[in-house]
């Protein structure tokens, strides 16, 4: 699969190889998670939402959680 990737959907800035040496990222660094937290609560605000909106630092912390469990995977 990642050499399927590689090959038609190479992009320069894809690691695609690092997903398989438990060090794929979900999460872009931590200096840009303040910019995402002000866009999604503008959009919760907005009423882009159709149910109750999770809260932005839960929806971060599952998304840690899932890469963790992704890296630590055999």
């Amino acid at each position: 699969m990642i050499k399927h990737k590689n090959v038609f959907f190479y992009a320069s800035f894809a690691k695609y190889n690092e997903c398989l040496e438990g060090r794929l990222l979900l999460l872009p660094e931590d200096d840009h998670i303040p910019g995402l937290k002000a866009d999604y609560e503008k959009m919760t605000a907005a009423g882009m939402m159709y149910t109750a909106a999770p809260k932005f630092d839960e929806i971060i912390e599952q998304i840690r959680e899932i890469e963790a469990k992704v890296n630590d995977w055999p």
